[in-house]
């Protein structure tokens, strides 16, 4: 008894129940006609977001100010500015002769020593350091093809800093990182950075575990905290992103730590601090910062001897990706003795279905199936080295590709050699594949599976002639070939497909910034002005009471009568001809929005491929970026003042 009177006082709608008496008629289901509800059942169901709901014409509720959200705009205090001190040339003078004899003792022919850095090497290194004595530079932008030795001229770079006849910066005052959060990266590159008797040349990386000036992305954080302590590092401070294209949304995680830093372009001039970008495919900050007078391009040279895109592309070692052919007919097709093969999977669903395919393969044809991911302890090794020695103490399962397989092997990878992560042939490496994304992504693609194996190793003589062969997206390829050939590197006259840049070779179309962007007030390009071609100005239309009664739900109550509004748009607007084909929504902005402006806002964000949440609901929003490639309308009810709005969308006539 008790329950089901519970249940018969119980209020739906939470605003009501929250503002309202039981006394009050607002809360009184039989007076529903008196609030614009059809039925007492309408009324009693109502939720708050009904726009008949009482508490949106209730004079009983007091208008509470609206909370204005505390942006904090304080930044961290730093240390003030501090120059380098006699004191501090004293102690660098003593150090550039320990870093001078440290480097020779490495080199030291006899001793089976070598130089650490090719010319090339010297040179990128050189024209980053000219951006570092610029006073008028912020930015720097190295610039090189996959496994052409950007970790060399970061290497090189240290060195010069170190021995620079005058002292630029202290060794503490380094930060170097990565848009990737990858221990492979890690201890790659601190093997790069080591000389043959296990010392450094950059000392400070004997405090790394203390200080955090070298760290992948996931530990960025606690580098951050530790400059925020010691602000006094700030000053002249050189911070080295490598892999700087991943991660660089301003809303992950280096643009969370460089606010909570407190790090803006004006402090970066106030207090010297130089920002060095490391990578492959710049994509849309390089063609941004182009136009900044405060960035500077280093652009690695390919040295004799670089094996790339266009070395195995002219081989015709690199083939377009078909899924219609299967990777067992590749290899029965193109090889006669057992070989080693790399399949990446993408996404976790996507290698379900690969493991699935490749297990049945191998198991009707007697081959082997290895899974190289997060969760097998595999170590994929090219000759017996320290490297694989080290993976074997580690406990690793080595895959020797050096040695001949008994039988064809199949390797699924996923979550594993992402880019900086350098793989290399063997006679025995068969089929390398990577399926390309559902969408053109030059920029993905070229740091994808396949340039793992680029660099400057010797290419083997592969048994019977039968060569590695590499499967990805052709297209992609021949974008990046013309793209790095070009001398300023930038997307002029050319065509190139990234997640957020693209260009046709006539247009360039920035869909967004990065976080190292974001600070400068650098506009992208076809990003804050809507092209006129591709809207129409929203068109206001009057309509009789009358007619606006009979727009409202149609029978089944949940949808509006599309046939008669449309008729009333070509009714009062003769020139407008709706395109049946064109796709459309009918929806209500809120009450107290501006509909005109809000329009105009939304197709902004929609030429931009943003699409941000304006009240019109979020189904409505998530297919409008869908579609900005297609011509659609929208026809908006304007419930308040009694009018239709209409306006045309020419998403064909974008980039």
């Amino acid at each position: 008894m008790n329950s089901k009177l519970n249940k018969q006082n119980y209020i739906k709608c939470t605003r009501c129940r929250k503002n309202f008496s039981k006394d009050d008629d607002e809360l009184n289901y039989n007076l529903y006609s008196k609030f614009g509800f059809k039925s007492k059942e309408k009324f009693e169901k109502h939720i708050s977001t009904n726009k008949l709901c009482p508490c949106k014409h209730s004079t009983k509720i007091s208008k509470k100010p609206n909370k204005v959200k505390q942006s904090n705009n304080e930044l961290p205090k730093w240390k003030p500015y501090q120059k380098i001190s006699d004191e501090d040339k004293d102690d660098y003078d003593d150090d550039l002769t320990e870093i001078y004899n440290r480097f020779e003792k490495h080199i030291k022919s006899g001793k089976g020593g070598k130089d650490l850095w090719f010319r090339e090497s010297t040179e990128a290194a050189n024209k980053i350091l000219l951006g570092i004595l610029d006073p008028n530079v912020q930015w720097i932008s190295l610039c090189a093809e996959p496994g052409s030795g950007k970790t060399a001229v970061i290497h090189k770079l240290i060195y010069l800093l170190m021995q620079y006849p005058f002292q630029l910066t202290s060794d503490k005052n380094i930060t170097l990182t990565t848009g990737m959060s990858d221990n492979d990266w890690y201890n790659q590159t601190l093997e790069t950075f080591k000389l043959r008797d296990g010392k450094f040349l950059w000392q400070e990386l004997n405090n790394r575990d203390e200080t955090y000036c070298f760290v992948h992305r996931s530990n960025f954080r606690k580098r951050i905290n530790h400059l925020l302590k010691h602000t006094e590092k700030l000053s002249n401070h050189i911070l080295i992103i490598d892999e700087s294209h991943f991660a660089d949304d301003p809303k992950m995680t280096f643009g969370k730590e460089l606010t909570n830093l407190g790090l803006t372009e004006e402090r970066m001039k106030t207090y010297n601090i130089k920002i060095i970008l490391v990578s492959a495919t710049p994509d849309v900050n390089l063609s941004i910062f182009s136009r900044e007078d405060a960035h500077k391009l280093a652009q690695l040279e390919n040295g004799n001897g670089y094996k790339g895109f266009e070395y195995y592309n002219k081989n015709k070692m690199i083939k377009n990706y078909n899924e219609d052919i299967s990777i067992e007919s590749l290899i029965r097709h193109n090889y006669t003795t057992p070989r080693y093969h790399f399949i990446r999977a993408r996404t976790v669903t996507e290698k379900g279905e690969y493991r699935m395919k490749l297990q049945k393969i191998c198991e009707f044809n007697d081959w082997d199936f290895k899974e190289d991911d997060s969760d097998h302890n595999f170590y994929v090794s090219y000759k017996n080295d320290i490297h694989e020695q080290t993976a074997k103490n580690q406990e690793k399962i080595i895959i020797a590709t050096y040695e001949k397989p008994p039988k064809h092997t199949l390797i699924l990878i996923k979550n594993k050699y992402q880019a900086s992560k350098r793989l290399k042939l063997t006679k025995y490496v068969g089929i390398v594949s990577e399926k390309p994304s559902k969408k053109t992504n030059t920029t993905v693609t070229c740091n994808g599976l396949i340039p793992r194996f680029f660099g400057y190793e010797e290419v083997p003589k592969f048994i019977n002639d039968e060569s590695a062969l590499f499967y990805c997206n052709t297209l992609c390829v021949e974008e990046y070939i013309k793209w790095s050939k070009n001398e300023n590197l930038d997307f002029n006259g050319i065509n190139y497909t990234g997640k957020f840049l693209k260009s046709d070779g006539k247009h360039i179309f920035e869909k967004k910034k990065t976080v190292y962007n974001a600070m400068s007030t650098t506009t992208g390009l076809n990003n804050n002005k809507i092209n006129p071609s591709t809207y129409t100005i929203p068109i206001l239309i009057d309509i009789t009471k009358e007619e606006y009664n009979n727009v409202q739900l149609s029978k089944n109550e949940d949808r509006y009568n599309e046939k008669y509004i449309k008729s009333l748009v070509n009714k009062y607007n003769p020139d407008i001809h709706i395109n049946e084909k064109y796709k459309y929504w009918i929806t209500e902005p809120k009450v107290e929005t501006s509909y005109k402006n809000n329009i105009l806002k939304l197709l902004e964000h929609i030429s931009s491929n943003e699409v941000i949440g304006l009240g019109w609901g979020k189904r409505h929003n998530v297919e409008w970026k869908r579609d900005t490639k297609r011509d659609f309308y929208q026809i908006y009810l304007d419930y308040k003042n009694k009018k239709l709005i209409y306006s045309e969308f020419k998403g064909s006539k974008l980039i």
